[in-house]
């Protein structure tokens, strides 16, 4: 029996090549039969995408076919995952087959001719879509993921054709990096785009490490989900603005691979005698809203610690207002311009908390640690500690409700009680 599996998985990869050459060939026919205006090409081409969707149907009926009857393993099953995942890409790739081949014959039935210069813009666009197609189709049938490294930093017509694969099949490569607990990933973190808040798009880890000026010690990322949202937050225009950059990461997996890969960068380089060259080796993955970042200075430091110790009293009624929602309130190094904002202390962010509490099977119990950082610049700091000292409770609480759900509102993140939230931001108007 398990014999008889294993050659089924054997045939369904096959399959799955096959398709994606056929594919591959198709869309090659296509744009032939666009810019040399063969009408009798494009009406055969489409006909055989016709026979590509039903192979594509009968993969995906025989691989969910497996998952149901034989109760696969997880590495069987993470295969049969994958081969879905690609099948179901290769039927949208024939959709865009079908589509090159009506315009073509479109085209000619209204007597239109392409100017040469588009002709060639139109040529030069596909052979970069073929360059990534045929270095994706060679990396299947080797298992040979180094073959596509060079791709996410080729130039501009491949860079942005690769952007378009990494948008379809981005999300397989990280997970193959976090279900295997980052053992892959020497083999397969080149081949990640991330978005960069200062460059403002898509780039690969080792471009970030390129760009990273000398006094930088680790790679910083933010997860949320959408790239405008992250823009805006506070800490990531913190970050910006100390000359580093921030890889903005909306994908669900992202973060979870990030963790799984720890570091990423080459060895340490070492001197003369043996030891690491300071400055050199792997960088830090680090969510700009977990944790210690290690970019303040030694005054920013020292003016964080003095500024806790004398509002010790302070921060004390706003820990016991907010209760177990937080497990402490304390004074920033990373705020500029905010008041506030809600970090995370240990290995669940805020971004893995709200995604884990839309998984089923009890996974919404796991909490993040959150802290409420302060900015003890902010006049709304000035507001809280003359509160303090005149002893009036209540506008320290009113305030810590406030400043800690606004933080939540500007992390994504979803309040307790928002009609108890609108009441107190109506009640300090009044």
């Amino acid at each position: 029996m398990r014999k008889l599996f294993s050659r089924q998985l054997v045939e369904a990869r096959h399959e799955m090549l096959s398709i994606y050459e056929a594919v591959d060939l198709a869309l090659h026919d296509a744009v032939k039969a666009y810019v040399t205006d063969d009408r009798k090409l494009a009406s055969k081409t489409k006909k055989r995408t016709l026979s590509i969707d039903a192979r594509c149907a009968n993969l995906e009926a025989v691989c969910y076919n497996l998952i149901a009857t034989q109760s696969p393993v997880a590495s069987d099953f993470r295969l049969l995952q994958t081969i879905i995942y690609v099948d179901f890409n290769l039927q949208r790739m024939t959709d865009k087959v079908r589509q090159i081949c009506r315009a073509t014959r479109h085209m000619i039935k209204a007597d239109i001719s392409l100017p040469k210069e588009l002709v060639g813009t139109v040529e030069a666009e596909a052979e970069a879509v073929y360059q990534v197609l045929g270095s994706s189709l060679s990396a299947l049938v080797t298992n040979d993921m180094s073959i596509i490294c060079n791709l996410a930093v080729e130039d501009e017509p491949v860079h942005a054709a690769y952007e378009k694969f990494f948008e379809d099949f981005g999300r397989g490569l990280e997970y193959g990096i976090y279900t295997s607990y980052g053992m892959l990933k020497d083999e397969l973190a080149d081949l990640l785009l991330f978005y960069s808040a200062k460059e403002q798009k898509m780039v690969t880890l080792a471009e970030y490490l390129e760009a990273m000026p000398a006094d930088q010690k680790s790679i910083y990322y933010a997860a949320g989900d959408s790239i405008d949202r992250l823009a805006k937050l506070p800490i990531v225009n913190t970050v910006l603005g100390k000359g580093y950059d921030v890889l903005l990461c909306t994908k669900d997996v992202d973060e979870f691979c990030f963790q799984a890969m720890m570091t990423y960068g080459p060895e340490a380089e070492q001197d003369a005698e043996g030891k690491d060259i300071e400055g050199t080796g792997p960088k830090e993955l680090k969510n700009v809203a977990s944790g210690d970042l290690d970019f303040a200075s030694e005054e920013e430091k020292k003016e964080a610690e003095e500024a806790e110790k004398d509002n010790e009293a302070l921060l004390a009624a706003m820990k016991e207002q907010l209760g177990d929602a937080v497990t402490k309130v304390a004074v920033s190094t990373r705020l500029t311009d905010a008041p506030s904002a809600v970090t995370t202390e240990g290995p669940v962010s805020l971004e893995m908390e709200r995604l884990m509490s839309q998984m089923p099977e009890g996974m919404g119990e796991v909490k993040s640690q959150r802290v409420l950082e302060l900015n003890a610049k902010h006049p709304v700091f000035e507001v809280l500690k003359g509160a303090q000292e005149a002893g009036d409770a209540d506008k320290v609480n009113l305030y810590t409700d406030i400043l800690y759900n606004q933080a939540l509102i500007v992390e994504g993140m979803p309040i307790a009680d928002p009609v108890a939230y609108a009441n107190a931001v109506t009640k300090l108007m009044a």
